[in-house]
């Protein structure tokens, strides 16, 4: 069932708050993030599992969760509205 935030168009205010808050040198969205993110939770795995592991906890960033002790919280409900004013 698809959460409420992904029929929520995104807004500036978001967009702005984003970006002078939560981005990095070069960074403009917060794709940009989940990726940064991503790439440094991967960094502590296995050499040849590093790719594999980026990629699945860029999905998880991407649908609104979190990791935490290496496992998935899923946080929609809370993320819904977050997700909703940050424009994602």
């Amino acid at each position: 069932m698809p959460s409420q935030a992904q029929h929520l168009l995104p807004q500036r205010i978001s967009e702005d708050v984003i970006s002078e808050k939560y981005c990095k040198s070069g960074e403009r969205s917060a794709e940009d993030i989940f990726r940064r993110v991503a790439r440094a939770l991967a960094s502590v795995e296995a050499e040849g599992q590093r790719e594999h592991w980026e990629q699945r906890f860029l999905e998880n960033l991407r649908a609104g969760g979190y990791v935490d002790g290496c496992r998935k919280i899923d946080l929609s409900a809370q993320f819904a509205r977050a997700r909703g004013l940050m424009g994602l």
